[in-house]
Parts: C-alpha cells; structure tokens; sequence
C-alpha cells in the first residue's frame, strides 16, 4: 500500500481574453487575501493589439510574485 501525501500548495490557473484591469484587481486580491505555503499562479492570456501593452504591463508587474504569463 502507497503512503498518501498531503499537498500544501495550491494552483491557481486564471484564463483572460481582452481584460487586463480585471486580470489585474484578481491577482491583487488573490495575493492579498489567499495564505498557502506554497501558491502558483497561471495566467493564459489572448489578447488583441490594442490591449497588448496593458498584459505587458501587468507581465512586468506580477512575475516578482512568481506568476507566470502564457
């Protein structure tokens, strides 16, 4: 019989299209508010050429806190 282990980290695996204020006020808060030992965060991102500075900004942004733009 296997050993059971228990996780904890947490995920987190965000989906935007065209939304980078919302993008934005959903990372603070999750940071701000969610407390886990070990968190990873995933932002798989569309965008048209309009928005692409306002990703590239928030890219700058939050990769200190370990997200990772895709």
């Amino acid at each position: 019989m296997s050993e059971s282990k228990s996780s904890d980290g947490l995920l987190v695996v965000i989906f935007s299209y065209n939304r980078a204020l919302q993008l934005d006020y959903t990372l603070k808060c999750l940071f701000a508010r969610l407390k886990t030992p070990r968190l990873e965060v995933a932002v798989i991102y569309h965008t048209y050429r309009e928005h692409v500075r306002a990703y590239e900004i928030l890219r700058e942004e939050h990769e200190q806190n370990g997200v990772k733009f895709f």
